[in-house]
């Protein structure tokens, strides 16, 4: 864990979730699937859990980013303009290059 600091929660599982975190303690598919993902994480069940949670705060993080780019990109309506008079541009430049091949 990164911080010094660690506090507990009590989260619940569905069975679903429990029979994964069991495969996470075996050498199994699941396990090196997350293993790639994270690194070593021990072999407990809590760690196991923080492991996923790990990921799933990643998927999270990386949602954020991507509104916040679509959210940024969107209050810039102008900049569209700009890409698409470049690939008009483009577009004639290379037309008329290949009209004198």
């Amino acid at each position: 864990m990164t911080s010094a600091k660690v506090h507990r929660e009590n989260v619940p599982v569905t069975e679903e979730e429990q029979s994964i975190l069991a495969l996470l303690l075996k050498d199994s598919v699941e396990r090196r699937v997350l293993t790639d993902l994270v690194g070593d994480f021990g072999t407990s069940r809590a760690a196991a859990a923080h492991a996923v949670l790990s990921v799933g705060i990643d998927v999270v993080r990386a949602g954020v980013q991507e509104a916040l780019y679509v959210e940024f990109a969107e209050s810039y309506p102008d900049h569209e303009a700009e890409r698409r008079e470049v690939a008009r541009t483009r577009r004639e430049r290379d037309a008329d290059r290949w009209s004198g091949e």
